[in-house]
């Protein structure tokens, strides 16, 4: 697929403000790159693909930034059923509808976490290791399945998951989830590349600018920005980009 010099210039930017941004809050960006790569029309086999590189990279670049925040305790019960559930669902190819759709309800829940969650100073809560252990085991293999199938790393389930349950400040979120999509990314990107899905032409490029917007959101996130204020710009970047996702879906342009 061939774009104009101009929509490529677009595309890089935009994935260069998506990997500052989810940077900054302990994402890898994903959720964002799926929908711009399918807008401006790149073959869906490669997107999957494509986005699980950029989202493991952006991610273990957040989770450099924001190391000493991490909680290991809300990481690893999740990680052991998610990392196989989410290589078991990049095995999966769905139809483009299905994909669409899931893609969809994953923004909106992205959406949604960004505008609600809450921004904790101090954790209320605290499970113990065999709570984690028994909430972790199924809720993270259900994350890492349908992670695996749309091509993300499933933090954007977990942050919100943790944030709600006032177990964590935002920024232990980020690094919980940060390190969540490092595994996840990594084990569905095996599964895609076993089948035989391609990395786009664009990934080189688009890699160049992920790796340097995700650097420099990724320090301000985790020293200077405050949390809340890139969420809610997040926020309305990804419910922008959900429904121009639908719109092509049906049709509109």
């Amino acid at each position: 697929m061939d774009l104009g010099w101009a929509s490529v210039v677009l595309l890089h930017v935009l994935f260069f403000g998506g990997a500052f941004l989810f940077a900054a809050v302990g994402m890898g960006g994903a959720s964002l790159y799926i929908p711009l790569m399918y807008v401006f029309g790149y073959d869906l086999d490669t997107i999957p693909t494509t986005c699980l590189l950029l989202n493991l990279v952006v991610a273990a670049i957040s989770l450099f930034n924001f190391r000493c925040y991490f909680v290991g305790r809300y990481f690893w019960p999740f990680a052991v059923a998610s990392v196989p559930a989410a290589y078991l669902g990049g095995l999966l190819n769905v139809p483009e509808t299905v994909f669409v759709l899931i893609v969809v309800v994953v923004l909106s829940v992205t959406a949604w976490r960004l505008f609600a969650a809450p921004g904790v100073d101090k954790p209320s809560g605290r499970l113990t290791y065999g709570q984690s252990v028994a909430a972790g085991l199924p809720i993270g293999g259900a994350m890492g399945f349908v992670s695996g199938i749309i091509g993300i790393g499933g933090g954007i389930f977990l942050s919100p998951l943790l944030l709600m349950a006032r177990l964590v400040t935002p920024r232990n979120a980020a690094a919980v989830a940060a390190a969540f999509i490092v595994v996840n990314s990594a084990s569905a990107l095996v599964a895609h590349l076993v089948v035989g899905d391609p990395l786009s032409r664009a990934t080189p490029t688009l890699l160049a600018v992920t790796v340097v917007g995700g650097q420099l959101g990724g320090r301000l996130g985790a020293r200077r920005l405050p949390p809340g204020v890139m969420q809610k710009v997040l926020a309305v970047v990804v419910i922008i980009v959900a429904a121009k996702m639908v719109a092509s879906l049906v049709g509109w342009f």
